[in-house]
């Protein structure tokens, strides 16, 4: 999808077409939104089929995969921002920066709760990513320049407050599966 957003974004933001840009982020969004959830749901019935049962346990990790790489996605916004104003530097920085997280993280949950514990060392990262890059591109930003469709009415609050706490329930019952209890 980046491939094609790049360059929309950099034809629009050039011509100062903004609205454009953030009616097109709201579609991206929207797409990879129901992409990301239609994956969650359908991938354990597809991983039943492709894979043997001895594999199975690892049908527990694809939601928190498909998280983290909704967070990458949502990445590409404020990065590619960044690289049209030739800022680099924050995007190396950020890099840095969550690479050593990962590791600290990946040190500390590995040794605790396993495999699960490098799943969530990962996610963790790309939502650190992701959040860095955004306050940075904002940085850069002049006043509501660039939303990158962040901004929600009071109804998509209210509903992503809703999937946020079916999401929850659904982590602490796949950490329960490996006597971890948050």
């Amino acid at each position: 999808m980046n491939n094609t957003w790049v360059p929309l974004f950099f034809e629009k933001y050039k011509n100062n077409n903004l609205d454009s840009i953030n009616e097109h982020t709201k579609y991206y969004l929207e797409l990879f939104s129901v992409i990301t959830i239609g994956f969650i749901f359908m991938s354990p019935e597809v991983y039943k089929v492709f894979a043997s049962e001895e594999y199975w346990e690892g049908i527990t990790f694809i939601p928190l995969f498909a998280i983290g790489i909704f967070f990458v996605f949502l990445y590409g916004f404020p990065v590619n921002f960044e690289i049209y104003h030739k800022k680099t530097t924050t995007i190396a920085i950020g890099s840095v920066v969550t690479a050593i997280v990962n590791i600290i993280l990946n040190f500390i949950l590995i040794k605790k709760i396993s495999i699960l514990g490098g799943v969530i060392s990962t996610v963790i990262s790309y939502v650190i990513q992701f959040l860095y890059q955004h306050f940075a591109s904002k940085m850069y930003a002049k006043r509501d320049e660039l939303s990158t469709s962040l901004k929600m009415r009071k109804d998509e609050r209210m509903k992503l407050s809703a999937e946020k706490e079916e999401i929850i329930n659904d982590f602490k019952a796949t950490f329960s599966k490996f006597n971890f209890h948050i």
